[in-house]
C-alpha cells in the first residue's frame, strides 16, 4: 500500500466505501421489505376473516330476501318468476366463505363455531331447495310455513353464530397476524 500512488489509494477508497454503501442498502432495503410484509399481514389476518364472514351473511340475506320477495309475490305467473330466480351467486359466496374460514380459522374456539355453522349451513341446505320447490310448483302457503317455520329460524341462527364468529375473530386477532 505504501508503493501506490495518492490517486490509486483515494480510488481504491472510494471503491471500497461504494461497495460497503451497495451492501448496506440491499440490507436496508430487504428490511424494509420485510416490514412491509409483516405490516401488510397484521392488517390481512383478521380482514380476511371479518370479510369471509360478512360473505356468508350477505350470501344468507340476499336468499332469504329473493325467497321472502317471491313469497311476498304470490303464485301470479311462479313459473315465470323462478325461471328468473337464479341464486347460486349467494350460495357460492356462503360456501366459499366457509371454505376460507375453514382454512384461516386457528384458535379452537373459532374452529369450534365453524363447526357448528358447517352444520347449520348443510341443514338449510336441505330446507331451502324444499321450500324452492313448492314455490316452483305455486304451493304458496306451504312454501311459506316451511320457510318461516324452518329454513329462517336455521338462517337467523347461522347469521348468529357468524356474529360469534366474528366477536371470536376480533378477540384473537392476534393470532391471525401473518
Amino acid at each position: 500500500l505504501k508503493h501506490y500512488t495518492i490517486n490509486r489509494k483515494l480510488k481504491a477508497t472510494l471503491g471500497v466505501v461504494a461497495l460497503i454503501a451497495c451492501i448496506i442498502g440491499v440490507i436496508l432495503i430487504s428490511g424494509i421489505l420485510a416490514v412491509a410484509n409483516n405490516v401488510k399481514g397484521i392488517y390481512q389476518g383478521p380482514m380476511n376473516n371479518v370479510n369471509d364472514i360478512a360473505n356468508v351473511k350477505y350470501g344468507l340475506t340476499d336468499l332469504q330476501r329473493a325467497i321472502n320477495r317471491l313469497l311476498a309475490e304470490g303464485s301470479d305467473n311462479m313459473a315465470d318468476r323462478y325461471a328468473n330466480f337464479e341464486k347460486t351467486e349467494d350460495v357460492n359466496l356462503v360456501v366459499s366463505g366457509v371454505d376460507d374460514m375453514d382454512k384461516h380459522f386457528k384458535t379452537e374456539a373459532t374452529r369450534a363455531k365453524l363447526s357448528e355453522m358447517q352444520a347449520k349451513i348443510n341443514e338449510g341446505e336441505k330446507v331451502r331447495p324444499q321450500v324452492m320447490q313448492l314455490l316452483k310448483s305455486g304451493k304458496i302457503d306451504e312454501a311459506y310455513a316451511l320457510n318461516y317455520n324452518t329454513y329462517l329460524p336455521i338462517v337467523n341462527e347461522i347469521k348468529s353464530l357468524a356474529n360469534d364468529i366474528e366477536t371470536l375473530v376480533y378477540q384473537n386477532g392476534a393470532v391471525y397476524y401473518t
